[in-house]
């Protein structure tokens, strides 16, 4: 953990990895070791991840500050001036989904894209606002206990509280251990926010949108809602799993996660080459990445970032056939040094749903492909030929 002193609180955060920044935000009344999976696994697939304790939760200051719900974007908005980051993919959870809508209200010109799980953006109702002042009221009065222990079979689905007892004691201890005063104020400050759809419809940059479909506070229609508000959005609907997906079913979250960071991170690359060609009924669409004699790349990285940036190429290959991933049904990958497969293999699974793969997949060594290429790529992907190039 390292800490920052910015807007005159002590921030305590994690800072993790190199590459693409990548704000995790967490949700009430928990901290930032409920992305401990992400931060871990996103820092080794080389991005830069963040994931802050909110102010009056963890090991950050403040908890007599909370008053405005902007209060927590500022201090985001401050940790990464801190941290020397311009722009990042900003998201979060539940309260911190909406902590991650209000900074996209207050600096759209900061963000790469945007992650929004078991959130909504409605203001409160009057009913939910008296419910939820209620709540801060109970718990400024009995602690986090007895709330805690009633909410814990709707943040964590009530199987899974029961075959995955570690989720649920990871789940159990942070609301236990939440400083009662940041609880309060939060819960607080959170009645008051406002509205976000406008800002949602105004969103200049993609947004994955992640729903538990087990989910009692946030159901699959709030999901809906979000996907339809933002003009670049994509809804991943999460089976096995309640409020907590990214702890209760950490793969199917990371593998969304991931093909989303690949898209919105890896522009094309310099050198940028894509084929169209029709074949019957499929089109058949090349994404490459050119290198020199010398093996160097005409762009930037190493193996994997090389494998990645030829998947992104691919993407923008796809997209302009009006296709994506899902519509492919034969992935060919063809190398001429089998000493980058794993690399490929590693960027393959980025940006394919393992869950829905298409029907024939495989990396093979080939001396067929031009010689400059260090890997060649095609997809057969089920879409109508339009000549496109």
């Amino acid at each position: 953990m390292a800490t920052a002193h910015v807007n005159g609180i002590t921030v305590g955060y994690d800072d993790e990895g190199t590459g693409a920044p990548l704000l995790l935000v967490h949700g009430h009344p928990f901290d930032r070791t409920m992305w401990a999976p992400q931060t871990s696994a996103f820092a080794a697939r080389g991005y830069r991840v963040i994931a802050p304790d909110l102010r009056g939760f963890g090991d950050t200051t403040g908890a007599d500050g909370a008053t405005d719900f902007s209060d927590f974007a500022r201090d985001l908005a401050a940790l990464l001036d801190f941290l020397g980051v311009e722009k990042a993919v900003v998201g979060g959870l539940s309260m911190g989904g909406q902590i991650v809508m209000d900074f996209c209200r207050l600096y759209p010109e900061r963000l790469l894209g945007v992650v929004l799980a078991d959130t909504f953006p409605g203001a409160e109702t009057p009913r939910s606002r008296a419910d939820r002042l209620a709540t801060a009221d109970r718990l400024e009065r009995e602690g986090m206990g007895p709330w805690a222990e009633e909410a814990l079979d709707k943040m964590v689905a009530p199987y899974n509280v029961k075959d995955l007892p570690d989720v649920a004691d990871h789940v159990r201890r942070m609301m236990h251990g939440a400083p009662v005063t940041g609880a309060v104020l939060a819960h607080r400050a959170r009645a008051e926010r406002p509205d976000y759809r406008d800002t949602l419809r105004a969103l200049a940059v993609p947004a994955l949108v992640v729903t538990g479909v087990d989910d009692p506070y946030t159901p699959v229609a709030d999901g809906e809602l979000m996907r339809d508000l933002i003009p670049d959005a994509e809804l991943c609907l999460v089976e096995g799993a309640a409020h907590m997906p990214n702890l209760e079913r950490t793969g199917e979250f990371d593998a969304a996660l991931r093909r989303f960071l690949a898209r919105v991170t890896l522009p094309p690359v310099n050198g940028y080459r894509h084929a169209v060609r029709a074949r019957g009924e499929h089109v058949v669409v090349s994404g490459q990445i050119a290198l020199d004699h010398a093996g160097r790349v005409v762009g930037e990285g190493d193996a994997d970032a090389q494998a990645r940036q030829v998947f992104r190429n691919l993407d923008k290959a796809l997209t302009a056939q009006g296709a994506t991933f899902a519509d492919v049904v034969k992935l060919n990958i063809f190398v001429t040094d089998m000493a980058v497969m794993p690399a490929v293999r590693r960027a393959r699974d980025e940006w394919i749903d393992t869950a829905n793969p298409p029907a024939s997949s495989a990396v093979r060594v080939s001396g067929f492909i031009r010689p400059e290429l260090l890997v060649e790529i095609d997809a057969q992907a089920v879409v109508a030929p339009t000549g496109q190039e």
